[in-house]
């Protein structure tokens, strides 16, 4: 879990971040992320004096380095990335998810996908099929800034990931073709309707 790999006490845990511009959705997200969900009051600020270090801090910033991390854990024996999925695959829009995936098929890590159900599938689909790492978001905008800025063809990199994900050999392929079964079925049930209708009490 990405959150139990660092030490949030020397990056993010004294704010929130730097505010999106004011009335764009992503400050809208950025306030409601600033607040309690149950009871609407900001979440309280850690205290602590830890000196932070970010993307600029070299070899002491902790969150830039999932590639290399998960580079040498594959050199090992017994690694499986397990990619949980929420219901409505929030996952997927968030910038750090899919680096992690693409990263993770690249390191020849086995890759295992959980869903709460096919119903899930079924209903975010359309969203599934045209996943672009560039319409994703990321708490800090740097770290989006620099994620984009190592990949050298953002649009293979976006074919590559499609194919990763919802291909015949992809994370969630096999749901992808229950798709294309369910398509043809309907189509197949369209037609056999046309014949009916046109040509009632003949054997279709």
């Amino acid at each position: 879990i990405c959150a139990f790999c660092v030490n949030q006490h020397a990056s993010i845990c004294g704010g929130f971040g730097k505010a999106p511009p004011v009335g764009t959705p992503e400050h809208e997200r950025w306030q409601a992320n600033c607040r309690d969900t149950a009871t609407g009051e900001l979440h309280e600020r850690c205290p602590c004096q830890e000196p932070k270090y970010f993307n600029d801090a070299g070899d002491q910033c902790e969150l830039n380095k999932f590639d290399d991390m998960m580079a040498l854990l594959s050199a090992g024996d017994g690694l499986r990335h397990v990619v949980a999925m929420d219901r409505k695959f929030a996952l997927l829009t968030r910038v750090w998810c899919l680096a992690e995936v693409a990263e993770s098929a690249a390191s020849r890590i086995p890759q295992t996908v959980l869903i709460c159900d096919d119903g899930c599938i079924d209903a975010e689909y359309r969203k599934l099929k045209r996943l672009d790492i560039r319409e994703c978001e990321a708490t800090r905008q740097e770290d989006k800034d620099e994620i984009l800025a190592k990949i050298p063809d953002i649009d293979v990199f976006c074919e590559g990931l499609q194919e990763l994900i919802m291909g015949a050999g992809g994370l969630l392929g096999k749901f992808a073709d229950r798709e294309a079964k369910l398509r043809s079925a309907a189509k197949l049930v369209r037609r056999a309707s046309t014949i009916f209708f046109s040509h009632p009490g003949e054997d279709v």
